[in-house]
């Protein structure tokens, strides 16, 4: 389960970065909005334009299992810079239909482009979701100069 803050956090932020294994070993980045309960984190695979129906993410997580998802702070007043390190592994959920529509649910409530049903069908069957369930998350903070990890 993650931590209550930690996941007040998660809901706080809009955007992340997923980082993925290509089998060359080198790292394939897409940014991703994603929404979480108590103890995943879930994106989807929209209906925003796509170059190929193969997509690299998720032929990578299916090869490998793991993921990584990086959360940042910017700002100009750098003592204000923060970021996270999420070392999760990766499913795409198939069969599991009460844990997507549940995914999907999370996803509306968070961005109103999903709730509008443009971008995400109501068809659970038809929507690819990716849960990551974390395993190790490393913060930093300028303000403290601290690195916390949570396990």
């Amino acid at each position: 389960m993650l931590p209550k803050n930690f996941r007040l956090y998660l809901r706080d932020h809009r955007v992340a970065r997923l980082a993925t294994l290509n089998k060359d070993n080198s790292i394939h980045l897409i940014p991703i909005v994603f929404a979480n309960d108590s103890g995943s984190i879930y994106f989807a695979v929209d209906q925003k334009p796509k170059r190929t129906k193969r997509l690299r993410r998720l032929q990578n997580i299916d090869r490998s299992g793991n993921a990584t998802i990086l959360i940042d702070d910017y700002s100009e007043d750098w003592t204000k810079l923060s970021y996270s390190i999420i070392y999760a592994k990766a499913e795409v959920l198939h069969s599991e239909q009460k844990l997507k529509a549940r995914a999907i649910r999370l996803l509306r409530e968070k961005y109103s482009q999903y709730a509008s049903g443009k971008y995400l069908p109501n068809d659970s069957r038809s929507t690819v979701i990716v849960r990551l369930s974390p395993g190790k998350i490393v913060q930093w903070s300028a303000e403290s100069a601290l690195e916390s990890t949570l396990t």
